[in-house]
């Protein structure tokens, strides 16, 4: 329940990322730390 709640966080930041402006390195890294999390679960 958590896990999908994470990724539903990380959904909507990826999106409000791309709406804005370009993300920094340290959102694109955090990102693909999450990413990793998830699918290596």
């Amino acid at each position: 329940m958590s896990q999908r709640k994470s990724f539903r966080q990380l959904m909507s930041l990826i999106f409000s990322m791309c709406q804005n402006d370009l993300p920094t390195k340290s959102d694109i890294d955090w990102a693909r730390r999450e990413i990793k999390k998830f699918f290596w679960l």
